[in-house]
């Protein structure tokens, strides 16, 4: 049994050297 993983990055620049690493999972068990 074999699931799909989709997985996501975003980056959201805040200020001057900062910004904000947002990741996203989605996991989808199969059977």
């Amino acid at each position: 049994m074999k699931g799909s993983t989709r997985g996501a990055v975003t980056f959201h620049p805040l200020a001057d050297g900062l910004t904000r690493i947002l990741p996203t999972m989605e996991y989808c068990p199969s059977g």
